[in-house]
């Protein structure tokens, strides 16, 4: 099964995507402020500019993995939480 879930996520198209990017930025947005953490604060958090955060909450930037373990780990969350499960 993670194999071909592996080939699955491999294989989509930059619809798909872009997709991805706005639910996993959602996600993001949804958690930092049931923290109640601005963008601002959260950028310092995980040591990263304020814009970052931005174009990550609205899809506009892929995120380094890096960035997004400090992400979970600022925001005291699972990463099944961030996880965008919808298939379109």
């Amino acid at each position: 099964m993670y194999a071909k879930n592996c080939h699955d996520f491999a294989s989509m198209d930059k619809g798909n995507d872009k997709i991805v990017l706005l639910e996993l930025g959602a996600k993001i947005r949804q958690a930092r402020k049931s923290k109640g953490l601005t963008q601002e604060e959260l950028a310092l958090l995980i040591e990263a500019e304020p814009s970052r955060i931005s174009e990550l909450e609205r899809g506009m930037r892929d995120i380094q993995f890096t960035t997004l373990i400090r992400i979970i780990w600022e925001l005291d969350i699972e990463p099944n939480d961030l996880i965008p499960y919808s298939r379109k």
